[in-house]
């Protein structure tokens, strides 16, 4: 199951909020809901932000609980190996006295000092069970192994076989009646027990996975998308893609791809389930780094989590990215020194990684949904206000210079109204009321561009 993932909010004032767009793509503050810390888990190098890869969160989509593992990279025999801890939509923690541990106990071959060689990949939950992929190390090989069961009472373990010089990635997706799981060339259907149901062999090395409605989808390197029946492991017919990618979510009778380049290019392609294009969008973040996660709103938004590793400047950060359901790049928002991750419930926005380089903690934030975050135009910046939010029957836009049109689009990105701007407009009143409840972008033309904004209609 495909979750919407939560774009950034701040409202301002009780009743009425007021929202601003901008052509220019700034950097905002993200502004969290509720922030939960931990003094430990994130032992970087200093300026250079950690890969990240024992620090993920997930939403478990039937229970709504959030899920986040961390465990110390760098310190000797730590007790908190691999822990996972669970909160509530609200921040509120939930986790046990004892933290589910989901690797193996500790063991004095898993560590060589001072680096913690155990590693935690794509942890997932659903209806509360847990499974994860992980690899440690063996005197220089790193034995793959699978852990899985309820996050209270007996878990099982499964090894694979084929034992890499390094910690090779695995990816974990997971649904009803259980999960698609990565490994080493293959892909193979788990059942909730752990019972291996199907497995097949990929020629092609694998990019990314997805699992929706009953069918795994299996991107390679070469752009073809494989497709399996869940159920049964059956073979659908491929499709060819543009290519490979990092990132896979399948929303909506759409793919949407993300993937990132070493000069922060990040690139996120939308495109129909038979592989026909409805965007392709590349956006710099301003330096090298590594992109952690992409998601999909109920909108049709599409948010990257991205690390920012500024060696010209000895500067990390962790950057959000998203874009609007025609490719637009909405804006870019910062927190802390690295985003290792991101979930959602589809009202929140969850994300953990590095609080800031001169200590070990990790945050986890949730972030409320249905609002772009507001700030303060920069100077010069065109822009434009809408009001309020939510809409009733009527909606207000103070517009940007040389504004020609305004065009409704839903949740997919389809116009459904267009207005007429007259000449030397300041200002436009929208009729509403013939318009359903939901989610909704304006989007403003204007000089040749276009400012895109998000309502929602109430009544």
């Amino acid at each position: 199951m495909n979750m919407p993932i939560l774009i950034c909010a701040r409202t301002m004032g009780l009743a009425t909020a007021l929202y601003v767009a901008r052509t220019m793509v700034a950097q905002a503050p993200l502004e969290p809901a509720w922030v939960h810390t931990w003094p430990f888990g994130q032992d970087g190098l200093p300026l250079i932000a950690p890969t990240g890869k024992d620090n993920h969160v997930t939403v478990d989509a039937v229970t709504g609980l959030i899920h986040c593992t961390i465990s110390d990279e760098e310190l000797l025999l730590s007790p908190r190996n691999e822990l996972l801890f669970s909160f509530d939509a609200e921040g509120n923690e939930i986790t046990p006295q004892s933290p589910v541990l989901l690797g193996k106990a500790q063991f004095q071959h898993l560590y060589d000092p001072p680096y913690n060689r155990h590693a935690t990949f794509a942890p997932q939950v659903h209806d509360g069970i847990v499974i994860a992929a992980h690899a440690y190390d063996q005197g220089g090989i790193w034995a793959p192994y699978i852990t899985g069961g309820p996050l209270s009472g007996d878990r099982w373990s499964m090894t694979t076989d084929l034992p890499q010089p390094g910690p090779v990635p695995f990816a974990v997706a997971i649904g009803d009646g259980g999960a698609l799981i990565q490994a080493h060339g293959r892909v193979i259907g788990v059942d909730p027990g752990g019972w291996i149901q199907w497995m097949h062999r990929i020629l092609s090395e694998i990019s990314a996975i997805a699992l929706s409605d009953g069918i795994a989808w299996i991107l390679t390197e070469s752009g073809e998308m494989k497709r399996l029946q869940m159920s049964d492991g059956t073979v659908l017919p491929s499709i060819q893609m543009a290519g490979a990618a990092q990132y896979l979510v399948v929303r909506d009778e759409h793919l949407f791809q993300a993937s990132a380049d070493f000069a922060g290019n990040i690139t996120v392609i939308k495109t129909d389930l038979l592989g026909s294009e409805v965007y392709t969008t590349t956006t710099n973040v301003g330096a090298m780094g590594e992109l952690t996660g992409l998601v999909v709103d109920h909108a049709g938004r599409a948010w990257t989590s991205f690390t920012v590793q500024d060696m010209e400047n000895l500067a990390v950060s962790g950057k959000l990215v998203g874009f609007d359901p025609t490719g637009d790049v909405l804006d870019r928002y910062t927190y802390g020194a690295s985003m290792n991750g991101i979930a959602t419930d589809g009202e929140r926005l969850f994300i953990t990684g590095w609080s800031n380089t001169a200590t070990s903690e990790t945050y986890l934030l949730g972030v409320d949904a249905a609002l772009i975050t507001s700030m303060d135009p920069e100077p010069g910046m065109d822009q434009a206000r809408i009001w309020p939010q939510p809409a009733r029957d009527e909606l207000n836009i103070l517009l940007p210079p040389a504004a020609t049109s305004i065009i409704l689009l839903d949740g997919p990105g389809r116009a459904i109204r267009t207005w007429s701007i007259a000449a030397f407009s300041e200002r436009a009143t929208l009729d509403l009321s013939s318009i359903p409840q939901g989610a909704y972008l304006i989007r403003v033309q204007h000089n040749g561009r276009a400012l895109t904004l998000p309502i929602i209609v109430q009544r």
